[in-house]
């Protein structure tokens, strides 16, 4: 079977190139038209809010804070998993979204939840923080920012991180 598709293609040579540069020109065509990024998230689209509770042990952190956050946290569109966890003096919710939900939108509509349940949390308590997940657009904000500087400054923190 190879031997005849080696002979066939030795003995048609001529076609075969130009089979392979019509190929190689419709993938040069295509390239433009790609949907691909530069630095593609292989993760789902995740947001976390950490919320400080200075004073208040684990069981007052998940009762006060925790417990109400879910409750409005719970059924944001296109949520797949939330989890949360809750240590002296700490709250962490993690919340994961369905894979192509648009990151923007959903920690938009996070925000918009949490200061819906503001008023219910403990007075002493400051305002919950959404940290940034993603390793990449942590390294574009880095490169964003970083303009005046030299690429030898850039590089020493990027090795810190990684």
């Amino acid at each position: 079977m190879i031997r005849f598709i080696v002979g066939t293609s030795l003995k048609f040579r001529y076609i075969v190139l130009a089979i392979a540069a019509a190929m190689i020109l419709f993938g040069i065509k295509q390239i433009p038209e790609m949907p691909v990024d530069v630095f593609p998230e292989f993760a789902p689209p995740r947001a976390e809010i950490q919320t400080i509770c200075l004073g208040l042990t684990a069981e007052e952190v998940e009762s006060l804070v925790n417990v109400p956050m879910e409750q409005e946290l719970n059924g944001l569109p296109r949520l797949s998993l939330m989890r949360s966890k809750a240590v002296g003096d700490l709250s962490s919710i993690e919340l994961q979204f369905e894979p192509g939900t648009d990151l923007v939108l959903a920690r938009q509509l996070v925000q918009e939840r949490l200061a819906t349940v503001l008023p219910n949390l403990p007075a002493r308590l400051p305002i919950p923080t959404s940290r940034r997940n993603s390793r990449v657009s942590w390294l574009s904000l880095i490169m964003g920012r970083s303009r005046s500087r030299r690429v030898t400054s850039i590089r020493r923190p990027l090795r810190k991180c990684w």
